[in-house]
Parts: structure tokens; sequence; C-alpha cells
């Protein structure tokens, strides 16, 4: 299964600012159409149950696109539940990329934090990441990855130009 891990980080490789902002904050609008357009093409996003703490306001929730929240304690947020279009699960990154290929899915937006976008590189199930680069510095914030990893390898893909004010799309796919 392909399984894009997509980003938007600062220069400095943060995914929050220095008090905890978050994407839908300080992004650009380019990055954001960006965003939704990867999540319409590939019909899954799985992110991680503080990621949708932080954006749960922001969601909006479409039939076609499944939205799969990775918790230990699915039942917490169970009234939030939508079947088909928001979901919570305390499966392991292998059974839930195992379930997604069970029923059909070949592709999946991991668009989660630190700790589970590492989860997955460990596992071997990420095949691409997507960082849009935008020019801000923070000094302070949430990494991209939490370290607990071993080097994997990039190759580079391509790069897009998304702005005038020099917003990029990096592009690069992960050699296991």
């Amino acid at each position: 299964m392909k399984t894009i891990l997509a980003v938007v980080a600062s220069a400095d490789g943060r995914i929050t600012g220095p008090r905890g902002e978050q994407p839908h904050v300080w992004a650009s609008a380019e990055d954001q159409k960006y965003f939704r357009s990867l999540i319409r093409k590939l019909g899954v996003v799985i992110i991680g149950r503080n990621t949708y703490l932080a954006h749960r306001r922001q969601l909006k929730l479409v039939s076609k696109i499944r939205r799969l929240v990775m918790t230990s304690q699915p039942w917490k947020l169970k009234k939030d539940e939508v079947k088909g279009q928001l979901e919570f699960t305390s499966l392991s990154p292998v059974r839930l990329i195992a379930a997604l290929e069970k029923a059909g899915y070949r592709q999946a937006v991991l668009a989660g934090g630190p700790r589970l976008n590492a989860a997955f590189l460990k596992a071997k199930l990420v095949s691409e990441i997507h960082v849009t680069v935008e020019p801000k510095a923070f000094g302070a914030g949430l990494p991209i990855l939490d370290g607990t990893f071993k080097q994997i390898q990039l190759r580079f893909i391509g790069f897009k130009k998304l702005n005038k004010s020099g917003t990029l799309l990096l592009r690069y796919k992960v050699s296991n």
C-alpha cells in the first residue's frame, strides 16, 4: 500500500509554532489547498489523537474521505465517530495498513504528529514524504519526527514553488 507522509513545517523543521500554534493558523493557503487535494485524491487520511483534537473544529467531514484517528483509547472519542468518514482505532500501524489493504484501499495520507510519523517510518510503512516548507523559523515547537526510528534513505522526486513568498513543496521517495 502506498502511504504518503504529508507535513507542513517551518524552515527549521517545526510542525507547530513555539506556543503550539497549529498549521491551520500559520500555513499558507497554497499548502492547505495542496493538502486538501492530496486527501481527496487518495481518499484516506490517518492522524493521531493529538492531531485530531487540535484540528477537530476545522475538520469538515466528507463522504468520500475516510479519516482514521489512531489512539490507545478509541472509546473516549466514539461519540464523534461517523462510520466511513471519521473512525477511531487502537490498531498498530502495521495492522491498520493491513486492514485498509484488506478493505481494498491502495493508498493513504499520513498526517500525524512526531510520534505517529516516526512509528510509521519505523515500521517501514511510508512510501513517500511530502514536506511543505513555509518561509518561517519558529525556534521551538514540535518537530516533524520524534527520532525513534533508524536512519532512512530518501530519494528526491521533485519540488514545486507554491507561492511568491517562497513556500516550497518537496517530495521524496522512501528507500526501505
